[in-house]
C-alpha cells in the first residue's frame, strides 16, 4: 500500500509541479515517444470520416465515424471553479468575483440555503482556504456536504475540462464522461474529466490544472491561449462520480487505445 501511495504521489507531483507531463512522451514526433504510444493503439480503427453536430462560437463540433467521441478545436481559458482559492470576498481570489455571479443570483459559489439567492458562505479554519468563498463544480462528490470544499471538483489538483450544455444534450455526453486535450503549440497532451457545466454559447476551458500540463498559462484573469487546443471527448465513458488523477488516467489510456490510439489521432488531426 506504501509502495502504491508513492507511486501515485509522484504521478501528482510530475503533473502538477512541473505542469508539462506528456502521458506518452515528450513528443509525439520524436522516437521515444513513437515507441511508447505504439502499445496504446489500435490500427482497426482508422476512418477520419466526420459529422458535424453542430456549433457553438462559430465553433464546429464533431463525431467521429466508427467511434464513440466528439471533437472540436478552440482555444482554451482557465475555469477556477471547484478550487478553495477561487472566489474571495474582496475580489483577491484566482478569478474575478463577478464570474461567481452578484448579490441575489450568485451561480459559482455556494450559499447558506443552496439557492443563488442567498448568502455567500465563508470558509473557516477547518477548511482548506479560510475567508475565501467555496466555489463549485457541476461535477460534485455526494459522499461531502454541499457546504463542504471537499465536495467540488479542485481546479488547481484536478485537470478537467468544461462544456456547454448544448452540447452535451447534441453530442450525447454526461459531467464524469473523460476526455483527451492537445495543444498543438507545443505537442503537450493530458487526459482530463469533464467536471464543469459552462454558460450557453461558450466552449473551450479547462481547470488550473490541465492549463499547467499543456503548458498553458493558468491565471484565469491573464492567462489561456486563443486556439491550437484539441478536445476529445469520449461519450458515456463516465459514471457521473469524480476521479482520481490517477483513474483519470487510466481509463483515459484504455480509451484512447480503443479509439485507435495515437496512430489514428495523428492521422486524423496531425496531418
Amino acid at each position: 500500500m506504501r509502495l502504491l501511495f508513492l507511486k501515485n504521489l509522484l504521478f501528482l507531483w510530475i503533473i502538477l509541479t512541473l505542469g508539462s507531463c506528456n502521458p506518452f512522451g515528450t513528443d509525439i514526433n520524436d522516437k521515444p515517444s513513437q515507441k511508447n504510444v505504439s502499445t496504446k493503439e489500435n490500427i482497426q480503427n482508422t476512418s477520419c470520416e466526420k459529422t458535424e453536430l453542430m456549433r457553438v462560437q462559430g465553433i464546429p463540433v464533431y463525431n467521429l465515424k466508427d467511434s464513440k467521441v466528439i471533437f472540436f478545436e478552440t482555444g482554451m481559458s482557465v475555469d477556477v471553479n471547484g478550487s478553495p482559492h477561487a472566489f474571495h470576498p474582496k475580489n483577491m481570489g484566482l478569478d474575478d468575483l463577478k464570474h461567481a455571479g452578484k448579490p441575489g443570483n450568485w451561480f459559482g459559489i455556494v450559499t447558506d440555503n443552496n439557492e443563488p439567492s442567498g448568502i455567500p458562505v465563508i470558509q473557516n479554519d477547518a477548511n482548506p482556504a479560510p475567508g475565501y468563498f467555496i466555489s463549485t463544480t457541476s461535477l460534485i462528490d455526494k459522499a461531502y456536504n454541499f457546504k463542504d470544499p471537499m465536495r467540488y471538483i479542485n481546479s488547481e489538483k484536478i485537470p478537467y475540462f468544461v462544456l456547454p450544455p448544448e452540447v452535451m444534450n447534441a453530442a450525447d455526453v454526461n459531467v464524469g464522461d473523460l476526455g483527451f486535450i492537445y495543444n498543438r503549440t507545443n505537442n503537450k497532451m493530458m487526459f482530463g474529466i469533464f467536471a464543469d457545466i459552462s454558460p450557453i454559447d461558450k466552449i473551450g476551458a479547462a481547470s488550473i490544472a490541465m492549463a499547467n500540463a499543456l503548458g498553458i498559462n493558468s491565471d484565469a484573469r491573464i492567462g489561456g491561449i486563443e486556439n491550437g487546443i484539441i478536445y476529445l471527448v469520449f461519450q458515456k465513458s463516465g459514471n457521473h462520480k469524480p476521479k482520481t488523477i490517477q483513474e483519470i488516467y487510466d481509463l483515459g489510456a484504455e480509451l484512447f487505445h480503443e479509439f485507435g490510439g495515437m496512430s489514428r489521432f495523428k492521422e486524423c488531426f496531425l496531418h
